[in-house]
């Protein structure tokens, strides 16, 4: 094949090439192109040496002084449509570089296949990848996918559960000069990979015991799916929640905001309801009860655009549920989860959505983002792996968790979602707690002691 020119390889190893190269690619997949007028006169140079290689078009034009009308050099009038007059000689005065020679210009060097993988040449962003496009693990080719537009900060990324590798752009240098280590390192990562579909280990990623006897359940067992939404896209991130567990990531995040409240107060009820026209959740126990309301939005949310409704699901909890004889569910606050919140409307927001539920009850609100919920999996689920006693004692100390929620109420009204605020302030103290025997287990320990004052040392041997 031929490039009318070939493009040379210098252009993968130094890093000035690449980079111009990199910025070329990305928008001309896209449809666009560079101006030259946006550019220092060094890139100018590289730009000039493409298009003498061949692999770089250069579009010029003339824009009319008139009316910013184009005419292509050899095109150009004496008098544009609208009255100006151009001079008798005209450089063009808009310069644009695009390349039409992707794939060619990687597939010359890498060719369809490399070690096993067929190379699968793309021209979108990750989040763009859709299921339809994957190939299922059952199958025995493996693809190897590589775009312009694939910034992937760990260098791979897989979907659990199908054969396609996804390599960041700035990988593919080093897949063209050193092909064997690249591989190796694709195939080092695919080796972590327990049964093909999760990740054994994984720097960042902490792995929980899930299942009978574990801390957590399946969908909190790597803790790296609270926070998929600060490296990925929405979309992505549906797509990765549909391949593990068959639903979108906003589903499994109302689960997730579950988990996380089941590990803060595992002696309480702790129920996912499932939204629709009630709450996500309840956190129930003798002395209050709170209504839960998840939110994955990939931006900042606000209290006030969930008000009316969370405003009715407490009117019918307090009017066709708490009002029943014999009940008293006590509704005493609302527990917003969510990806992150928008701080500066966090205050007026807690005030508002209090003030119109003062009728019904008066209700504390607690906040938390994902990074605090991360966080406090990870911590406690530790705790309560090594110290079988843990969950009892913050139970116990924590006058069956009412001081916890006043704290974590008190955090959200004082400082928001503030993480290390969250950190240092609550899960300490309950890291603290668990060290600490509680009265019954004081009372049943003195009991084995028993009470006798005669000391059997005193026997000389």
């Amino acid at each position: 094949m031929s490039l009318g020119g070939r493009m040379r390889r210098i252009w993968f190893q130094e890093e000035n090439r690449f980079s111009v190269l990199t910025d070329l690619l990305d928008k001309s997949v896209g449809g666009g192109t560079i101006l030259r007028s946006n550019l220092d006169p060094e890139e100018v140079e590289l730009y000039e040496e493409g298009v003498e290689e061949g692999f770089i078009t250069k579009l010029e034009h003339v824009v009319c002084g008139g009316c910013d009308k184009t005419y292509a050099p050899e095109d150009v009038p004496d008098r544009c449509i609208c009255g100006y007059d151009f001079p008798d000689e005209i450089e063009p005065n808009n310069v644009e570089y695009v390349t039409y020679k992707y794939p060619e210009i990687i597939s010359e060097f890498l060719g369809d296949s490399i070690d096993g993988f067929e190379i699968v040449y793309e021209r979108f962003d990750l989040d763009r990848v859709t299921m339809d496009e994957l190939h299922f693990q059952d199958l025995e080719e493996q693809y190897l996918h590589i775009s312009p537009r694939y910034k992937i900060d760990s260098g791979v990324h897989i979907y659990p559960g199908y054969n396609d590798v996804f390599l960041s752009w700035n990988r593919v240098p080093s897949l063209i000069n050193s092909p064997e280590d690249v591989m190796e390192d694709i195939e080092d990562f695919l080796k972590s990979l327990n049964d093909g579909r999760e990740l054994v280990s994984e720097e960042g990623i902490t792995q929980l015991p899930s299942g009978p006897g574990g801390t957590v359940s399946a969908y909190s067992d790597r803790t790296d799916w609270f926070t998929l939404l600060h490296d990925i896209s929405k979309g992505v991130a549906n797509s990765r929640s549909k391949a593990a567990f068959g639903m979108n990531y906003n589903d499994l995040f109302e689960r997730l905001g579950i988990d996380f409240l089941h590990t803060m107060f595992p002696h309480a009820m702790t129920f996912h309801a499932g939204g629709g026209n009630k709450p996500d959740g309840y956190v129930i126990q003798e002395k209050c009860t709170y209504l839960v309301e998840s939110k994955c939005y990939s931006d900042e949310f606000k209290i006030f655009s969930e008000e009316d409704k969370a405003n009715r699901y407490v009117e019918d909890f307090v009017e066709k549920i708490d009002n029943e004889p014999g009940r008293n569910f006590n509704l005493t606050g609302y527990i917003f989860v969510a990806h992150q919140f928008n701080e500066g409307a966090l205050p007026e927001d807690i005030r508002s959505f209090v003030r119109r539920n003062i009728d019904s009850a008066n209700l504390d609100v607690i906040c938390a983002n994902d990074l605090m919920m991360r966080e406090a999996v990870e911590r406690l689920s530790e705790v309560y792996s090594t110290n079988p006693s843990a969950r009892y004692r913050i139970f116990d100390y924590s006058d069956r968790y009412a001081d916890l929620l006043n704290l974590m109420a008190d955090l959200t009204e004082q400082r928001g979602t503030d993480v290390d605020q969250f950190s240092d302030a609550i899960l300490s103290q309950m890291e603290d707690i668990a060290e600490d025997p509680s009265e019954i287990e004081n009372v049943i320990s003195s009991g084995f002691e028993g009470k006798s004052k005669v000391d059997h040392s005193l026997i000389s041997p």
